[in-house]
């Protein structure tokens, strides 16, 4: 019997994940801002001139690794919350571009998820305020 059948097997790869989650391209906070112009609003494409992200599928996501000292206007697909609340503490602005695909039915209108979706974010407003 081949040695790979005689191994046991652990886990499993959901091939499909890849498909429905973002393939965001990361960068963190920390030093880096240090090597951009921070005096204009900070874009995907000047992070790629600074060297700081290569290509990526659906955009670029800010992390929260490090500190940030300096006020900056950033423009990414995605943020964790670390990184918006320090940036946010320096008094600079995260703007985030990307936005969930809504899939419609045969008739052309949202699908029964999505309304819940909407419905369930409109409450969870009401809560908050």
């Amino acid at each position: 019997m081949p040695l790979h059948m005689r191994m046991p097997k652990r886990g499993f790869r959901n091939i499909f994940a890849r498909i429905f989650r973002g393939e965001y391209q990361p960068v963190a906070e920390g030093d880096r801002h240090k090597k951009l112009d921070i005096k204009g609003k900070i874009t995907e494409e000047i992070l790629r001139k600074a060297g700081l992200v290569h290509k990526s599928k659906d955009g670029v996501r800010l992390l929260g690794k490090g500190a940030i000292t300096a006020k900056i206007d950033i423009e990414v697909a995605g943020v964790s919350a670390g990184a918006r609340e320090a940036v946010e503490k320096a008094g600079g602005t995260v703007t985030t571009t990307y936005t969930k695909k809504v899939y419609n039915n045969k008739k052309g209108e949202p699908g029964k998820r999505q309304t819940r979706r909407v419905e369930s974010a409109k409450k969870r407003e009401a809560r908050k305020a």
